[in-house]
């Protein structure tokens, strides 16, 4: 999992050997994203969705009805946040569990990222930062600024909404980080199912974030274990 860490404070390796599937929660209210989160109890690793309608165009639950919003104790949280102002988001979502924030390098000037830094550092040591990219953003875009950073979210659809078709061809970026970053976490988040997990994980994905091959089944708990199953080969 991706650690932005102080001077002095090491982060774990990632272990790229373990795949993990992370439940992909796209809610429009609370009472929404509780009942997804309650259907998948045993998913240790939890992706909210989080939308403006600006980035892209969706709008899912917002800021102020999070502002109180509590999840399960021991899951990791990881925001997703395809939002027009990242740094608002940072510093005002709930972080009492172990938190990342996958901010969108598109939304960010150079200028500004290390105000983006900042922020999630401000929020304390169990928060951390990862970058995502979407499909037209080549890896130059992110190799500057991946010192501190052990997790990078590769979209696998443009964002926005649910549902998309996996596109195949960002596998060779997915090749490309992992040749020159053996540790790194590489999830990939958009159209993953049974169909494709292999092949990304052969690319070089150790964090698959699943959403309808989830949550349009009858049973997303027993979904995601399968979906586990199958991208780690038992």
């Amino acid at each position: 999992m991706a650690r932005e860490r102080k001077p002095g404070i090491k982060a774990p390796p990632a272990s790229p050997a373990k795949i993990e599937v992370v439940p992909a929660i796209l809610a429009y209210s609370p009472d929404e994203m509780r009942a997804r989160i309650a259907s998948v109890p045993d998913c240790p690793i939890l992706q909210i969705d989080l939308m403006d309608g600006k980035f892209v165009n969706n709008k899912t639950v917002g800021l102020d009805e999070l502002a109180d919003f509590s999840f399960p104790p021991g899951k990791l949280i990881e925001y997703h946040l395809m939002v027009a102002d990242p740094l608002e988001w940072i510093g005002r979502l709930p972080a009492e569990n172990e938190t990342i924030f996958q901010v969108h390098i598109e939304s960010v000037e150079p200028a500004g990222i290390p105000r983006v830094r900042e922020a999630v550092r401000a929020r304390g040591l169990h928060c951390s930062l990862a970058w995502a990219l979407n499909p037209p953003t080549p890896l130059p875009a992110i190799e500057p600024h991946l010192g501190g950073i052990s997790e990078v979210l590769v979209m696998t659809v443009n964002p926005g909404f649910s549902g998309q078709k996996y596109l195949p061809e960002m596998e060779e970026k997915m090749r490309a980080l992992r040749a020159a970053h053996p540790a790194l976490t590489i999830e990939i988040d958009g159209g993953v199912d049974k169909s494709n997990a292999e092949r990304a994980v052969n690319a070089g994905a150790n964090r698959l974030a699943a959403a309808s091959a989830l949550f349009k089944q009858k049973n997303p708990q027993a979904a995601c274990q399968e979906l586990k199953r199958l991208a780690n080969h038992i």
